[in-house]
């Protein structure tokens, strides 16, 4: 791709067109789409008057994923929030799918001993800590890890879970205690 810097809005338009087509995209997914609200007006309408126009020029369907004011964000622009259908993810409950999850996760981890995330005991123990929600068990989980990072224990146990509800590991306790210190130097 070339650099858009050296390209004017309307030659991105069409860069960014020509590529779509040239790549055959099928689905454009938007994730925390809720995030424009915390933008000024015009840039919230500049936001959904893009999505709006990939969907017409490339009759292209759109995918928005956020938090629960994920709705509130597309209400801005009345014409594009009659174009979408909103839907609220399950919560996660022990079965097959949880399961190809878990193992799928714990492939990722950093980890050089099995955790065994979707065994019964383990799969029950994230469930029950995190309610269902997806985002709370990824956090769980990578803290966990962090945690077993740290002690040396190099796989998540029940006792790593627990503690990663309470208690951030070093490495994101640094990183929240940096940022903090960035705002207030802002």
């Amino acid at each position: 791709m070339p650099d858009p810097g050296n390209y004017s809005g309307n030659d991105r338009e069409r860069m960014a067109l020509k590529l779509c087509r040239t790549a055959d995209v099928r689905l454009l997914i938007v994730d925390e789409i809720q995030d424009i609200l915390t933008s000024t007006a015009r840039q919230q309408r500049i936001a959904l008057d893009t999505i709006k126009f990939l969907m017409n020029e490339l009759s292209l369907p759109i995918l928005t994923l956020g938090t629960s004011s994920a709705p509130a964000a597309m209400q801005v622009d009345e014409h594009l929030n009659a174009r979408f259908k909103y839907r609220e993810l399950p919560l996660w409950k022990r079965d097959e799918y949880l399961t190809t999850f878990l193992n799928a996760l714990e492939k990722a981890l950093p980890l050089r001993k099995p955790s065994y995330l979707s065994s019964p005991t383990l799969s029950a123990d994230l469930i029950r800590l995190s309610g269902g929600v997806l985002q709370t068990i990824m956090q769980l989980v990578t803290h966990a890890a962090a945690h077993a990072v740290e002690t040396g224990e190099d796989q998540i146990t029940t006792k790593l879970l627990e503690r990663a509800v309470f208690e951030p590991p070093l490495a994101a306790a640094k990183q929240a205690a940096l940022q903090a210190g960035l705002r207030k130097a802002a």
